[in-house]
């Protein structure tokens, strides 16, 4: 029993690791609001979307581009990538090929979606924009 409850500790929970790669947007949202959260946002929806709107401070980059991008911005950055929605797999895909060029990154869970959802601020145009306020 104490060797299998020991094996057990030992085990990674994935669940548990899956969560220290995600951020919600009410966190998202009070650290961009708060001046807290130096984490660079990437958003990767097509340009036309992102200048109806965006999350203010985000930065718009194609999946292909993303590793480009990221080797321009300071070392030690880390990124929150987000997508359409929970189902879309653009920011998995672009947090893995960060992860493999050991850049730090998390997903913003629920994605564009939930952001609107939970009617978040947002900015349109072409440029990043800033927090309101």
């Amino acid at each position: 029993m104490q060797e299998q409850q020991q094996t057990r500790s030992m085990a990674r929970n994935p669940f548990a690791e899956k969560l220290e790669h995600e951020i919600d947007n009410a966190s998202l949202a009070q650290g961009l609001a708060e001046g807290t959260l130096e984490d660079v946002v990437i958003d990767l929806r097509k340009p036309e979307e992102y200048r109806q709107a965006h999350i203010p401070g985000a930065f718009n980059v194609h999946i292909d581009d993303v590793v480009a991008f990221a080797g321009q911005q300071p070392h030690g950055t880390r990124f929150v990538v987000s997508c359409y929605h929970i189902a879309c797999l653009l920011a998995t895909r672009a947090a893995a090929r960060l992860t493999d060029e050991e850049y730090a990154v998390r997903e913003l869970r629920g994605g564009w979606d939930w952001w609107q959802r939970k009617e978040q601020p947002t900015v349109a145009g072409e440029a990043p924009g800033s927090w309101p306020g």
